[in-house]
């Protein structure tokens, strides 16, 4: 099989990609485990080893007192009111097996909440003094209320204050138990969407810190960039719908703000990063699109802000537009493969159907609680779509990048080629001048020639004769049947030449490159970075005998080529090259890298030898 100069330089040099790649990943693995580490051991843990988890109960069976009306219920439900700041009373008994130490974990959900036990007050959740002016209704607030060592009979009592912006409450299962099993429970709901949460946080601040510097440079970093943004969006998002977080982050009122706008930001980056990979000129709205997602959050946050509408009213027309602009790029990405037929555009469709899918289930479960659990639904969708996306623009750009070396390297070999041809041409160009100046001569010599004969002076006749022949300039000399090779080892045959530099070649090269199985411009390569070295190594003594003596052969599916050259014997080795004379800094020489790079491509080597005055290269290439 033919085996290209390119592709075969792209296996080193990805080989060693790869492996930077991979410490790179692994690096980035770990640091996010041990960021993970460090946050899930700052969770309320305290004496967990010591109490079993049978020691917590979750509250499921309650009496609810709505407006007179007294019934029994399970928890979790939602109640509806009438009107705002209806009192919604929750009654229950403490477990008998309840111990001293024992805490009350409790939820409300944009409720003032009063903790008390047989009558008498614990806790207050939802203080509005606590909270900013422009907020009609608290924040989310989880905590944790010590209940007292009371003997006999228990009864809690937690009393809401409906919502202003809602018509129903959200009334949550309370835990009692140690403050270790309440805490098991709640992480064995909320532990995993916590972590993924976390790894979409982690995953969108390094893709966007390692693309923000070369987003000027390169336009298709900026599809990467955003899509980093989705990810940092979602997982603030998911955060701040996480029980967990509450408990480690004690500021309601940031994690509400912060909650919502992630939630309602995640159309920006998505259209934006959708508008990099995709050909979305036949969408006629995508650009009205884009500017209804960039200004919904801030006529949101701005209405918030003036107490005129609550985050968690405007997140309905959200419900609306993010699974609506998701179906309308959906419909013109399937579209797009329904016009191209690519494997690229059938991945982008799949992708955006899973995100699409989970964002409607979700809007769908906010209204009629299938799941209690929020933000499920959607989370593994988009941590699908950006794991998935993000394996495809890491695969995009390794496809691109591949080609573009492949490029670089057809465009240096065909330098190569031309500068070697050029030579060739230089060396016939100047011969014809030669040749057309002595035809032009050729009368009056005829004429000379002419006259000695007519006088019978033979001696002079020869002498004259003589010196024509020394001024006729050479054709030139083949020296392989390769015409490539032979143009360049003729061009430096010619320059020996005329620098009084002993030249001597036997080369057995094939016209052909498909029998030999090695690209010609592989071998103009290395033939000219080897002669060019030689050439310039002879120019540099001041003494001594210059000379340059290349030689090959093909032999058991291996061809090899050896070259002895005079030098200064001045020669500085560098490992197992030597260092240029050309170069002030002493690094190694281009041409030799380049011929050891070029010899191991075809499964073989090169050798350099400094013997006194004699530089010896040695270079062997499998022909299969």
């Amino acid at each position: 099989m033919k085996i290209t100069s390119s592709a075969k330089q792209e296996k080193i040099r990805l080989n060693r990609n790869n492996i930077r790649t991979v410490s790179a990943a692994l690096r980035a693995v770990l640091l996010f485990l041990i960021l993970l580490s460090i946050i899930l051991t700052l969770a309320p843990q305290r004496d967990f080893e010591s109490y079993p988890k049978k020691e917590a109960a979750v509250i499921s069976r309650v009496t609810i007192t709505v407006n007179g009306k007294t019934k029994d219920m399970q928890l979790p439900c939602t109640i509806r009111t009438k009107k705002a700041r209806t009192q919604v009373t929750v009654t229950f008994q403490v477990p008998k097996r309840a111990e001293a130490r024992d805490m009350l974990y409790v939820k409300t959900v944009y409720c003032p909440l009063t903790v008390s036990l047989n009558g008498r007050t614990l806790a207050q959740l939802g203080d509005l003094s606590y909270y900013p002016s422009f907020m009609r209704d608290p924040a989310t607030e989880v905590r944790f209320v010590a209940l007292p060592s009371d003997a006999g009979e228990r009864t809690i009592t937690l009393t809401y204050l409906s919502p202003e912006g809602r018509d129903y409450i959200a009334l949550h299962a309370p835990i009692i138990g140690k403050v270790g099993p309440v805490t098991s429970v709640l992480r064995q709901d909320r532990q995993f969407p916590f972590a993924l949460a976390l790894l979409q946080i982690f995953i969108g601040v390094s893709v966007m810190l390692v693309t923000a510097s070369a987003l000027r440079r390169e336009s298709d970093i900026r599809a990467v960039f955003w899509l980093g943004l989705f990810s940092l969006c979602a997982g603030i998002w998911e955060l701040g719908e996480n029980n967990l977080t509450l408990l480690l982050f004690d500021k309601p009122a940031l994690l509400y703000i912060l909650d919502f706008m992630g939630l309602e930001c995640l159309l920006i980056p998505f259209i934006r990063f959708l508008r990099c990979i995709l050909d979305l000129t036949r969408a006629r709205l995508i650009v009205p699109l884009d500017c209804l997602a960039a200004a919904a959050p801030i006529v949101s946050l701005t209405l918030q802000l003036t107490g005129t509408v609550p985050l968690y009213q405007s997140i309905k027309f959200f419900h609306i537009l993010i699974p609506t602009g998701f179906l309308y790029i959906l419909f013109h990405s399937l579209r797009e493969y329904c016009r191209k037929r690519d494997s690229n555009s059938l991945h982008i469709v799949f992708s955006l159907l899973i995100l699409f899918t989970s964002a409607t289930l979700e809007a769908l479960n906010y209204y009629l609680r299938l799941l209690w659990q929020n933000a499920l639904l959607f989370e593994a969708g988009m941590t699908i779509f950006i794991l998935y996306s993000g394996f495809l623009s890491v695969r995009y750009f390794y496809m691109t990048s591949r080609q573009r070396k492949k490029m670089e390297t057809d465009m240096r070999m065909m330098t190569i080629e031309a500068r070697e041809q050029k030579k060739h041409s230089l060396l016939i160009m100047e011969n014809e001048r030669k040749t057309r100046a002595l035809r032009h001569d050729m009368r009056q010599s005829l004429i000379a020639i002419k006259s000695l004969a007519e006088q019978n002076n033979t001696a002079k006749l020869i002498r004259y004769i003589d010196s024509l022949v020394d001024h006729i300039p050479s054709t030139v000399r083949t020296y392989c049947d390769n015409p490539m090779i032979n143009a360049i080892v003729s061009y430096y045959a010619s320059a020996c030449e005329q620098q009084g530099i002993e030249f001597e070649a036997h080369l057995a090269i094939a016209a052909d490159d498909t029998a030999m199985q090695i690209q010609d411009v592989d071998l103009c390569a290395v033939f000219g970075n080897l002669l060019e070295n030689a050439l310039e190594a002879c120019e540099r003594m001041e003494t001594g005998r210059r000379f340059v003596t290349l030689n090959s052969i093909c032999h058991l599916n291996t061809l090899t080529i050896v070259m002895d050259n005079s030098y200064d014997g001045k020669a500085e080795r560098s490992g197992e090259l030597f260092r240029s004379g050309k170069r002030d800094n002493g690094e190694v020489g281009i041409g030799l890298s380049s011929i050891r790079g070029i010899a191991r491509m075809y499964s073989g080597d090169a050798r350099f030898d400094a013997d006194g005055t004699v530089f010896r290269s040695s270079v062997y290439m499998h022909l299969q």
